[in-house]
């Protein structure tokens, strides 16, 4: 997915103004985040960083997300929208000389805020990931961040 990404950025400035989004997260994974909007309801977003609070981790996930109609109205300063997606996690640890790689699909949901006058949102979303490789296991993502759009 994120190679998609940011195979991606080439065309990115011929689907619209303000159509790159980089930011920050924290949670899981905590680092950097990205999005890239293929129209004002379908986008791409990544993420990349260590697990809150797990030592010698590393994680990188892509979706592909769909934002639902607004739940403000028009005459709000700012636009809240849920979002729904599919998309994909890696996520390495390494401890005591042990190392893991965990590889799986998720599902994504999440609700972002836009402010009407700013080129940024803030978001918070949780992502079930159902890891098929390197042994079968789950676990929740989640993250709260916030991304400026070039």
């Amino acid at each position: 997915m994120l190679l998609l990404f940011l195979s991606s950025m080439g065309f990115a400035e011929s689907i619209t103004p303000g159509a790159v989004g980089l930011g920050v997260a924290i949670g899981s994974p905590a680092g950097f985040c990205g999005k890239l909007k293929l129209s004002e309801l379908q986008a791409l977003q990544f993420s990349t960083g260590s697990s809150l609070g797990v030592l010698g981790s590393i994680s990188v996930s892509g979706d592909f997300v769909q934002h639902l109609p607004p739940l403000t109205s028009d005459d709000d300063p700012y636009v809240v929208t849920p979002y729904l997606g599919v998309g994909g996690s890696i996520n390495a640890r390494s401890y005591l000389g042990v190392s893991m790689v965990y590889v799986g699909p998720r599902g994504v949901g999440g609700v972002s805020v836009f402010p009407k006058e700013l080129p940024v949102d803030f978001f918070v979303e949780m992502a079930p990931t159902l890891f098929l490789f390197e042994s079968l296991t789950w676990a929740v993502e989640g993250s709260l961040g916030a991304r400026y759009y070039f």
